[in-house]
C-alpha cells in the first residue's frame, strides 16, 4: 500500500511539474486541472476495491475537455493499474470524438470570406482552404456549439459549399445553400423540395365510362428530397438509406404510406460530406403543409485509426509501410526543379480482419513541407500518383492513417412545418 501510494504522488508531481532540465513546462491551465485529478488518482491507485470503483466512476465522468489532462497523466503514472485506466479513458474519448465531435467556437466580426474560412479550420483543427472566395463579411460569436449550428449561421450570411480536392477540403462561395436544417448529432438535415407531378398520357385507353382518351398515367406523385450535411471531422465510411418513421400532414394525414426500404450500405470513397436522399409520398387527400417528418439517419464512421508518419518521403524509396492490414510501396517520389511527382501502390497484407465486411482498402496520405504546409490530402485504393509544383520546403513528410474501428451511428431526427405544393 505505501509503495502504491509513493508511485502515485511521483506519477502526480511528475505530470504537474514536468521538472525534467529542458523539458517544456505545461501551461498554468493543465496543472489546475491536473492537481483537480489527484483525488480521483488517489483512489484509482487505492487497494480498497470501494474506492478504486469510486475512481473509476469519476474518471467516466470525464470529457473531451479532460482529454489533454488525463492523457498528460497517464504518460507520467508508474502505476500499472493507474495508467491503464487513464489510457482506457484517453482511448474512448478519442473515439468519443472521432464518432460525435465536440462542440466548437468561433468568434469573428465583420470577417472577409477567407478569414472566415481560416478562423473555421482553426476551430475544427481542420486545413481548409477558400476559394472562389465571395464579396460576403461575416460576424458570429459562437461559444461550446455544435458544429451544425455554426455551419447553419454562416450560411444565412453567405453561402458557401465544401468540396474534397487532392490537396484536401476547399470552401468557396456559391450561389445557392443549405441554410435551413435541423441539427441531428454530428449532422444537419436540410430539406431541399418537395415535388409534386401529375402526368397525363394522351395515347393511353380512357377508362370505362370515361372520356375518349388521355387518362392513362394520371396519378399524381409528391416527393420529399433532402440533404444530409455531416460534420467535417467525421470519417464516413458507408451510409444506409433513411430509415423513415412517419410523414404527416397537418390534417394528420400519414403521407409515407409505403416507406421504402433501407437497403445495403453505400461506401463512400474519399471525403464526401453531403448526402442526398428523396422520399415518395402519397398525395391523395393532403393538406397544406407537412407537420412531422421523423426518421433516423444511419452511418458507419471511422471510431479508431492507425497512422505512420515518415519524415522524409524522398528517402523513404521502395521500402514498404507496413499499416494496418494494408502495406503501402512508393515506387517514386522525386523532387526535381521545383516539382514533385509520384506513384505509388497500397495492397492488401495478410488475410482480411474479421469483422471487416466493407472495403477498408483505402489509406489517407496527407504530404507537407518542413513548414507544415499541406501538399496532398488524399484516399487511394490500389494505386495513387501525381504531382504538383509552387513553393514547398523539403524534406517532404508523409501521415499515411487507415480504419482500424468502426461504429454504427443511428441519429434520429424530425423536420416540422414543411409547406406543400
Amino acid at each position: 500500500m505505501r509503495r502504491r501510494m509513493m508511485l502515485l504522488a511521483a506519477a502526480c508531481a511528475a505530470a504537474t511539474l514536468g521538472a525534467a532540465p529542458g523539458t517544456v513546462t505545461q501551461p498554468a491551465t493543465t496543472r489546475a486541472a491536473e492537481a483537480a485529478w489527484k483525488t480521483v488518482l488517489r483512489e484509482l491507485g487505492s487497494e480498497d476495491f470501494a474506492q478504486r470503483q469510486a475512481g473509476q466512476k469519476e474518471l467516466e465522468k470525464a470529457t473531451w475537455r479532460d482529454r489533454q489532462t488525463l492523457k498528460a497523466l497517464a504518460n507520467a503514472a508508474t502505476d500499472a493499474e493507474v495508467k491503464d485506466r487513464l489510457t482506457a479513458r484517453v482511448e474512448e474519448l478519442d473515439e468519443e470524438a472521432l464518432t460525435n465531435p465536440p462542440p466548437i467556437s468561433l468568434d469573428i466580426k465583420d470577417a472577409s470570406f477567407s478569414d472566415m474560412v481560416r478562423a473555421l479550420g482553426q476551430a475544427l483543427d481542420l486545413p481548409l482552404q477558400a476559394v472562389q472566395n465571395g464579396g460576403q463579411s461575416y460576424t458570429l460569436h459562437a461559444v461550446d456549439k455544435p458544429f451544425g449550428e455554426v455551419y447553419l449561421d454562416l450560411q444565412k450570411q453567405g453561402q458557401l459549399g465544401m468540396q474534397a480536392s487532392f490537396d484536401g477540403r476547399r470552401i468557396m462561395a456559391t450561389s445557392s445553400a443549405l441554410k435551413n436544417g435541423v441539427v441531428a448529432g454530428p449532422f444537419v438535415v436540410c430539406p431541399e423540395s418537395v415535388t409534386y407531378q401529375r402526368t397525363v398520357d394522351f395515347q393511353a385507353d380512357a377508362p370505362a365510362g370515361g372520356a375518349a382518351g388521355g387518362a392513362g398515367g394520371a396519378s399524381p406523385t409528391l416527393t420529399l428530397r433532402l440533404a444530409v450535411v455531416a460534420d467535417p471531422r467525421l470519417r464516413i465510411v458507408s451510409y444506409a438509406p433513411i430509415e423513415w418513421k412517419s410523414i404527416v400532414d397537418i390534417g394528420d394525414h400519414e403521407l409515407l404510406k409505403n416507406a421504402p426500404p433501407r437497403g445495403g450500405q453505400t461506401t463512400i470513397p474519399g471525403r464526401q460530406w453531403q448526402i442526398d436522399f428523396s422520399v415518395p409520398l402519397d398525395p391523395v387527400g393532403m393538406a397544406r403543409r407537412i407537420a412531422s417528418a421523423r426518421g433516423v439517419l444511419h452511418f458507419t464512421v471511422e471510431a479508431a485509426r492507425q497512422t505512420v508518419e515518415v519524415a522524409d518521403m524522398e528517402k523513404q524509396g521502395n521500402t514498404p509501410i507496413d499499416l494496418g492490414d494494408q502495406q503501402i510501396t512508393w515506387t517514386s517520389f522525386v523532387l526535381r526543379n521545383g516539382s514533385v511527382n509520384f506513384q505509388a501502390q497500397v495492397q492488401p497484407r495478410g488475410a482480411p480482419q474479421p469483422g471487416r465486411p466493407f472495403d477498408t482498402s483505402g489509406v489517407t496520405v496527407r504530404l507537407e513541407d518542413a513548414n507544415g504546409k499541406q501538399l496532398v490530402d488524399e484516399t487511394m485504393r490500389g494505386g495513387f500518383g501525381g504531382g504538383f509544383g509552387g513553393s514547398y520546403v523539403a524534406p517532404i513528410k508523409g501521415f499515411f492513417s487507415v480504419t482500424t474501428k468502426t461504429k454504427d451511428l443511428a441519429v434520429p431526427f424530425e423536420l416540422r412545418d414543411l409547406p406543400l405544393p
